[in-house]
């Protein structure tokens, strides 16, 4: 009976701190105009112009694509030389699983008005649609920005038809 006094309240301590701790689906911000949310980094607000967020100052951008398109396709052309003739130079691709879906995370440059920038895209989706998610952020603030926006990009709750997919 005094052991069971003595460890209730250390038990309950410990749950509360790990659901405190553990990051929540309420943590996703939905991006307006479409079904999907995601966790932007610290400074990153809803962009007024796309649908998406951005970091003014740092001229970074996180922006959302929804496509009527077969995710297989567009992903099958997510290569060195598909992204070249896009302008972009791969520099590195991992396949991801977001919501249960197979997803590309791809590491891009790309040179934009004489400015190098650096890329996080993910892609994914199902036969009949496409979801890109694209953050996007000069080559110069690569140390400040490259792994959260890594990171947030993974976030990515997409759920056509409704409901939160995580």
């Amino acid at each position: 009976m005094r052991l069971t006094r003595t460890l209730l309240p250390l038990v309950a301590g410990l749950i509360f701190t790990l659901f405190v701790s553990a990051p929540a689906v309420a943590d996703l911000v939905q991006v307006p105009g479409t079904e999907t949310s995601l966790q932007p980094p610290q400074g990153f607000l809803l962009a007024a112009k796309f649908p998406g967020f951005e970091r003014a100052d740092l001229n970074a951008s996180i922006m959302v694509t929804e496509m009527r398109a077969p995710a297989p396709e567009v992903m099958k052309a997510m290569t060195q030389e598909g992204l070249a003739s896009r302008g972009m130079k791969l520099i590195s691709s991992k396949t991801e699983t977001i919501g249960g879906r197979e997803a590309l995370l791809l590491n891009v440059a790309q040179t934009a008005v004489g400015t190098e920038y650096l890329k996080w895209m993910l892609v994914t989706g199902d036969p009949k649609n496409t979801l890109i998610v694209v953050g996007s952020f000069p080559k110069t603030a690569e140390g400040e920005l490259s792994e959260v926006v890594r990171k947030a990009v993974l976030t990515t709750s997409w759920s056509p038809g409704g409901g939160v997919t995580h």
